[in-house]
């Protein structure tokens, strides 16, 4: 077929398979015609249609956007072209040439701007009017890269204004400092580095724990760098009622920031559309222009957006705004966009990685926020007048758990007491009532939660809780909805584990956990004492913390059912000991502490004794390496977050005294088989090795005995009646 008028090309797109092609027509050919040369161009695809039978639209937009099959595409089917006689050139007069397309940009108003390369390029009156406005406007770029001069983790930096800022950023008593911490550099390093792909990352974690600071450090890291940058600080900007007024509000940020670097190339790149649309429709073809330029620019580019949760909390806006899709839909942003940063910062936001992020973008891409680094949290500290004071300084660390919102929630509340005595020994107190006060907050929270789940969920959330107390229990997953209340923080090893955000919220879900009964299955296996090691670990340590606060007395004999004795337990708490620790540390000795998974041999300590537990008889138990006592007694080797410095020779044993009460600890197994332990040369008071069994049977070890003649064995029949007298 001949081209009648100016030959023009336009591009199609298949509705069916997102396939696209090109054709070339004349302006004065019909749509008659038109159905003609796209059969023509794809005789195979069409084999089975007549051309009169081909439905076709006029559509106005990216064709990457129409082409990512996630995209709905019916939304853009609004121009249905009908009336077979009409022209080319009448139909897509916006491809028709180069004077049509200024006639038309006259009569919308664009006018003449100089970009900062120093060319013109034609825009929209409404970008220039942004282009020439001082709304969020940043400050001078020189101040930022000042500011950053000698980057380094701990650094004290009081950051110019962006333009934006994080919600409550320079409400608190420290003001518009801003700490480095290392995650900040090593995320910054990672997204700065160069790639063959696109960088997209998750910052997650509860609220309060300085998410909103990275994505801040990052963006003005950024725009010192002289990256484009389009940082939206809070997404609730973005939750609103129209595509128009998302556009607007995606415009003046990102043109605010980046007037000062983009060239009159970019500026007509993301302008590009805009003379095709209807005037009210410039802001979103600009917008876009702008996520495709993030996208696919030839130099690093960076798109954060803060408070991200906001747009999932209900139905997500990116499904009402189509403009906002790249903010829902991570592969939007192609792995061969090799230029192209993208952050996602949301509080509320386990809903969005658990049901919008696809085929293990979940593992890959999030990156877990918790409690600041310690010495990080130090200089937060030497900012408040009273909290700065030494022993004061510790106690806080404590109670706060190095979490930013804790402490803001301890400012706040010293402040309501108008407190202005520094002795050490009464503040202690204000940091037990302020837990007190923030248990009870928490807990109530908690409660909600639970009471709002149906059963089968409720059955979950006491597993999860079972398994974030118990390390040695798989890990079971927290619900989306639990995770959104900022309870619990998580972090990787291997794979995800959870922890709780501080020590009020532990006190909190403890309680909750102290009130739960025990499953009936376990109930029923306790009764004919056929437990697995597993389900006894459970029900142990289930009684154990439901005895805080009481005297628990067991029967011991040793390994051979003689030299009958007894052992006391009295704890007030129980702990966690993290995994770059052997003990809970000083103070802690009425606090039943729990082994990280995989901690070596033991599985409670309490003070100076040490426990070990399993439904093995102790020969079984005491055969594998992992778990032969004797190995407590042996120079220590180097472990996940215990060096060989730290350990300076010494066995394990040795080394968790050490840091519960002190250096000076000794520990041997004489030559007599006997136990030796002491402190400076003097015995230790309590020392004791404990062996409690979890399933019937007396021990009648006559040979290990001779190897152990100080481990206390605590038979199961004991157990029961002292703990679980209630249950069967």
């Amino acid at each position: 077929m001949s081209n009648a008028g100016t030959p023009i090309n336009i591009w199609c797109i298949v509705r069916e398979n997102r396939s696209v092609f090109k054709i070339t027509i004349g302006e004065a050919n019909d749509l008659i015609d038109l159905r003609k040369v796209i059969k023509e161009e794809k005789p195979i695809y069409f084999a089975n249609v007549d051309p009169d039978e081909l439905i076709l639209w006029r559509v106005n937009v990216a064709s990457s956007i129409l082409r990512n099959k996630d995209t709905p595409i019916e939304i853009y089917l609004n121009d249905k072209l009908e009336e077979p006689t009409n022209t080319v050139g009448d139909t897509f007069n916006n491809v028709g040439g180069k004077y049509p397309i200024k006639k038309r940009r006259i009569e919308q108003g664009w006018k003449s701007y100089t970009a900062s390369d120093g060319h013109s390029v034609e825009l929209p009156s409404q970008i220039i009017d942004m282009l020439e406005s001082n709304k969020s406007v940043p400050d001078l770029r020189i101040n930022f890269k000042t500011a950053f001069r000698n980057l380094h983790v701990g650094q004290s930096i009081t950051l110019p204004h962006l333009g934006q800022e994080p919600k409550h950023f320079a409400e608190g008593y420290q003001g518009r400092t801003l700490l480095v911490t290392g995650q900040m550099i090593d995320i910054w390093d990672k997204i700065s580095a160069d790639s063959d792909h696109s960088i997209k990352r998750v910052l997650s974690g509860p609220m309060g724990v300085g998410k909103s600071y990275i994505s801040y450090f990052l963006a003005s890291k950024a725009y010192a760098e002289e990256w484009p940058v389009l940082y939206i600080a809070d997404a609730s900007d973005l939750n609103v009622e129209s595509s128009e007024t998302a556009g607007e509000v995606i415009c003046e940020y990102f043109l605010a920031l980046n007037k000062d670097i983009l060239t009159a190339a970019e500026l007509k790149k993301i302008v590009r559309f805009a003379s095709d649309r209807n005037p009210q429709q410039v802001m979103v073809t600009v917008a876009e222009g702008i996520l495709g330029l993030i996208k696919s620019t030839d130099r690093k580019a960076l798109l954060i957006v803060d408070e991200h949760g906001i747009l999932f909390e209900k139905d997500p806006v990116p499904l009402r705004i189509h403009l906002l899709s790249p903010l829902m839909n991570l592969n939007f942003w192609g792995e061969h966009y090799k230029f192209a940063r993208v952050i996602f910062t949301g509080t509320a936001h386990a809903r969005y990685e658990r049901e919008y992020m696809k085929n293990g973008q979940y593992e890959f891409w999030v990156i877990y926020v918790g409690p600041l680094q310690s010495n990080v949290f130090d200089i937060l500290l030497q900012l408040h007048p009273v909290l700065r004071i030494q022993g004061i300084k510790e106690e806080a660390k404590k109670v706060t758990n190095y979490v930013p919102r804790e402490l803001i929630y301890l400012v706040e509340y010293i402040k309501k007491l108008n407190i202005t005595i520094t002795n050490v020994n009464w503040f202690q107190q204000v940091l037990k009532d302020f837990e007190i006060e923030r248990v009870d907050k928490i807990l109530t929270i908690a409660q909600k939660y639970y009471n709002d789940l149906p059963k089968t969920e409720k059955t979950r959330y006491y597993d999860a809780l079972t398994s974030m107390f118990l390390p040695s229990k798989p890990v079971v997953q927290f619900e989306w909805k639990f995770l959104d209340l900022g309870l619990v923080y998580r972090f990787k090893e291997g794979i995800t584990h959870y922890l709780p955000l501080c020590p009020s919220a532990q006190k909190a879900l403890l309680k909750m956990y102290m009130s739960f009964d025990l499953p009936e299955n376990i109930k029923n296996r306790l009764r004919i004492g056929s437990l697995t090691g597993e389900q006894f670990e459970e029900t142990l340590f289930n009684r154990l913390v439901c005895k805080c606060n009481t005297t628990i007395q067991l029967k011991t004999t040793d390994l051979d059912n003689n030299n009958r004795n007894v052992i006391t337990l009295q704890f007030n708490d129980y702990d966690l000991i993290k995994n770059s620790q052997l003990s809970l540390g000083p103070g802690n000795d009425k606090v039943l502490g729990r082994g990280f998974d995989r901690y070596p041999l033991f599985d409670y300590m309490l003070g100076p004794i040490f426990i070990q537990v399993s439904v093995s008889d102790f020969v079984t138990h005491n055969s594998k390496p992992s778990t032969n006592i004797r190995k407590a007694f042996e120079t220590m080797s180097a472990q996940a977050g215990i060096s060989q410095t730290q350990i300076n020779g010494r066995n394990q044993i040795e080394m968790y005294l050490d840091e519960m009460y002190g250096p000076g600890h000794s520990a041997i197994i004489d030559p007599q088989n006997r136990f030796v332990v002491t402190r400076n040369g003097t015995r230790v008071s309590g020392f004791r090795i404990v062996y409690i069994r979890g399933s019937p049977g007396i021990p009648n070890h006559s040979r290990k005995v001779r190897e152990f003649l100080d481990v206390a064995h605590v038979i199961f029949e004991e157990i029961t009646e002292q703990l679980f007298r209630n249950i069967v």
